[in-house]
């Protein structure tokens, strides 16, 4: 038998699901950087707002459920890679602004400026926005220049990840086709799948 992944859906109160259903739906993997209670979140809520009624419902909730989760955790994966890249680019970029402001020949005393900065800039509110303001001053538009230095980190990631999150929605999307034909299902098993995508927090805890 396998291992209920998700007590708290199991114990609504609301809608009894079978053990069939947990069987069915077995024990996810979770990478380090999964919220295990997002993916618990969406199965509680889907279940509730769907409702399945029979086997055949089940397996396509199962299905559902495996899609919904592997599209959320690729935008969460999407906005990881944003997040980090952008760190990256303001401490280059305030490297180059020093650059210009000292010596020839002088790149350790630009970069060892550029960390002190980094670190004022990471770890103080005020002063992150003073330092992005600065870097920003000459982009045209508010934070033009730290937003084109960050996709420059990590644009073929970024493509990559874009790609396969519309690669995600097109199988979601031809889940809920094939089940069209159920049509009072399948406007249950839309509306839940498309409010799991949208509620699910872009950052892992």
């Amino acid at each position: 038998m396998s291992e209920q992944p998700v007590k708290s859906a199991r114990q609504t109160e609301t809608f009894d699901v079978p053990q069939e259903f947990y069987d069915l739906l077995g024990s996810p993997t979770f990478a380090p950087s999964d919220n295990s209670a997002n993916y618990s979140l969406i199965v509680e809520r889907m279940l509730e707002s769907i409702r399945p009624k029979d086997f055949i419902e089940r397996l396509f909730v199962r299905d559902l459920i495996d899609l919904t989760w592997e599209e959320c955790r690729l935008r969460q994966i999407r906005e990881a890679l944003l997040g980090e890249s952008r760190s990256a680019a303001v401490e280059r970029l305030l490297y180059r602004k020093n650059l210009r402001e000292v010596p020839e020949g002088a790149e350790r005393i630009a970069r060892a400026q550029a960390k002190d900065q980094f670190k004022n800039w990471a770890n103080d509110r005020a002063k992150r926005k003073e330092i992005e303001e600065d870097l920003n001053k000459h982009s045209h538009g508010e934070d033009q220049a730290i937003l084109a230095a960050s996709y420059s980190e990590i644009y073929k990631e970024l493509e990559s990840v874009k790609k396969s999150i519309a690669f995600a929605q097109q199988r979601r999307m031809g889940l809920l086709r094939e089940i069209e034909h159920r049509r009072e299902f399948a406007q249950r098993a839309r509306k839940a799948s498309d409010e799991a995508v949208a509620m699910t927090p872009t950052k892992s805890k």
